[in-house]
């Protein structure tokens, strides 16, 4: 006796697989054929009869069989999800490799896969699962293979490792709703955008809600809506989630930069295209009088050996008058008064208007005594000597006047360099006056204050006047105008055009004087150059800003380095989004990278000192994460390994 209780029968689980042809009115429509007879059987004996047999052919090593057909349309059946999937990735490959010509071009299988357990009818499957189906199959692009949640669940429970599930998150199907989908990618395929069902939206009154009135009044086509709809629908979230994280790492590499973490590095990238400037002329306003080892050497027993001795000095001022310089910079230290036996340089000392002599303030650190200017010549024709050098020993700052220490022996506001190029301007009617802003103005021409937290300098000594030095372009500084030595200017070796109208600096150039500086020129083997050429420097680079409207290194305020920032961040992750493969993606930002230093340099030749470095860093590590979010195996979102 069977005390078991009659129960109704559970129906099966099985695996429904549904295929439809991409365009298959429209091949029609476009097949040679004077009649619409002639086209359908045409169409019957050139596409679909091939595509059937290839279907029936192939079923059997699968196990699946078919349970009808719809005009082009096949209703499979699979006894497990891995064979049905198996099967589609072989029908898809099998046209892929020897298709099907078209009108069209090749022709383009659609597939659906869903498991459940439908209704059986006679030999047949009915039901809200059959429906299920068949939308999933109406979303397949032509060669996708498009998969239900619980199908996509099964098999990547099945142990499969050639196959990948991409998952399209919500989709909508007619008359059921949002639901997951998912694709199966095999042979590295990249994932394609579901189409949509256009009339499902308009059931539901979400057409307007994602496209404007003018996109889908002026879309007659129902595949160019489409088009339109799935890129709405797909990129926006994609191209916002790139935004956001180039927003993220901006912000990050701003608040390290603020903090001095970037500040070495932009400053190496600095010098690195500083020194890639085509080369320029020296300077032919100014001529240095350079004295060397061996015109120290050939002074006088009783004379200071580091400095240039009262009787050379006088000679050479005497030598050179005659030719009417317009300025001459004594950029040597004489914290001595003139002997005696010179009466006449003491007096050329005290009345020439020509002559600029130097002196250095102290330094707590450096020098916590200073240098005192020459005591023949006023304070209004001293400038003093301080350079400021980097934490690398670089110079890469101009200090154009500063108010004195009242305890230093220095008490010149205006630095050698500033005041060498005020008095050769003012020969030619131009005047020192300030802004409101506190800023010099010669002319035309202002000097912008070096501020902090602007540009790559986000920490520096303050105090005076600072701004950056655009070195002018040459093989080394110390070409920055012709060179003569004492020597030959006592022996009648220099022209008298040489001097004549010019701005003629005396410096010390022995290797014995510990007057010697690096610049953003000093890579590469080039040696430190003498005090004497920074000098030259500093006041040919305010003569070429003002007469010559050369162009004086300028930064972007905290905002425009910001948006700078953000937008190649931004470009970075677009890069990514569009590339189909990681390499691509990779040789992308390659791509991007050099342009972004081409930009920086073509900018430097206009005088702006962009972010090239923390831009640099915002533009990989949003490509980084873009990559990883879009192609790493153990993102959520995107391509899942089968475990």
């Amino acid at each position: 006796m069977n005390l078991m209780p009659d129960y109704p029968q559970e129906p099966a689980l099985i695996t429904m697989v549904w295929t439809d042809l991409l365009d298959s009115t429209a091949m029609k429509r476009d097949l040679e054929g004077q009649y619409v007879c002639d086209r359908n059987q045409a169409y019957l004996s050139q596409i679909l009869q091939p595509h059937r047999s290839r279907v029936t052919e192939s079923l059997a090593p699968f196990r699946g069989r078919i349970i009808k057909t719809e005009g082009d349309a096949f209703f499979l059946v699979f006894s497990t999800v891995t064979n049905a999937l198996e099967w589609a990735v072989a029908l898809q490959k099998n046209h892929i490799e020897h298709p099907i010509e078209t009108p069209l071009g090749p022709l383009q299988v659609r597939i659906g896969i869903h498991t459940g357990s439908p209704t059986q009818n006679n030999g047949d499957y009915i039901g809200q699962e059959v429906d299920y189906l068949v939308r999933i199959a109406d979303l397949s692009q032509g060669s996708q293979i498009l998969l239900s949640e619980v199908s996509a669940v099964l098999m990547r429970n099945s142990g499969t490792r050639n196959l990948e599930i991409y998952s399209h998150g919500q989709c909508l199907l007619k008359s059921i709703g949002e639901v997951p989908i998912f694709e199966a990618l095999w042979d590295g395929r990249s994932p394609q955008t579901p189409r949509l069902d256009v009339k499902a939206l308009f059931n539901q009154g979400r057409l307007k809600a994602i496209l404007p009135e003018a996109v889908i009044t002026q879309s007659t086509h129902p595949f160019t809506l489409l088009s339109k709809l799935n890129q709405h629908k797909q990129s926006y979230k994609r191209v916002l989630g790139v935004l956001c994280t180039s927003l993220i790492w901006s912000i990050a590499v701003l608040g390290i930069r603020w903090l001095g973490g970037i500040q070495a590095l932009e400053l190496w990238s600095f010098d690195q295209l500083t020194r890639l400037r085509p080369h320029e002329k020296p300077d032919d306003r100014i001529l240095v009088i350079t004295v060397t080892a061996q015109d120290l050497m050939q002074q006088s027993a009783d004379s200071r050996r580091s400095s240039l001795s009262d009787q050379n000095l006088l000679k050479l001022l005497q030598k050179i008058d005659p030719f009417e310089p317009r300025v001459i910079g004594l950029d040597i230290y004489r914290d001595f008064p003139v002997q005696p036996q010179f009466p006449q340089l003491a007096q050329r000392l005290r009345e020439d208007s020509k002559i600029i002599a130097v002196c250095k303030s102290r330094d707590a650190e450096g020098d916590p005594e200073g240098v005192s200017p020459p005591r023949e010549v006023p304070t209004t024709r001293v400038g003093f000597s301080d350079f400021i050098e980097d934490s690398d020993g670089i110079i890469r700052r101009q200090l154009l006047f500063m108010t004195p220490d009242p305890l230093s022996p220095c008490q010149a506001h205006y630095g050698f360099g500033t005041q060498v190029a005020l008095r050769y301007l003012a020969a030619q009617g131009i005047q020192l006056s300030f802004t409101a802003d506190g800023n010099l103005q010669l002319g035309r021409t202002t000097f912008q204050r070096l501020k902090p937290l602007e540009g790559g300098y986000q920490f520096h000594a303050e105090g005076g006047h600072q701004m950056m030095l655009n070195f002018r372009a040459l093989s080394s500084p110390q070409d920055i105008a012709l060179q003569v030595s004492l020597s030959d200017v006592l022996n009648h070796k220099v022209a008298p055009d040489l001097i004549k109208d010019r701005i003629i600096l005396i410096g010390v150039t022995a290797n014995s004087s510990s007057d010697f500086w690096a610049t953003p020129y000093g890579a590469g083997g080039i040696r430190k150059i003498a005090g004497v050429m920074i000098q030259a420097n500093m006041a040919s680079h305010l003569l070429s800003a003002v007469l010559n409207q050369r162009p004086m290194i300028w930064v972007w305020p905290v905002w425009g380095d910001s948006l700078w920032l953000w937008g190649w961040g931004s470009i970075a992750g677009l890069i990514i989004l569009v590339s189909p493969r990681l390499l691509q993606g990779i040789a992308g930002l390659g791509i991007a990278s050099a342009a972004l230093l081409i930009v920086c340099f073509v900018m430097l030749l206009q005088g702006g000192w962009l972010a090239a470095a923390p831009a640099s860093i915002v533009l990989w590590l949003t490509g980084g994460t873009v990559s990883y979010q879009t192609f790493s195996k153990e993102s959520q979102k995107l391509r899942k390994p089968q475990e």
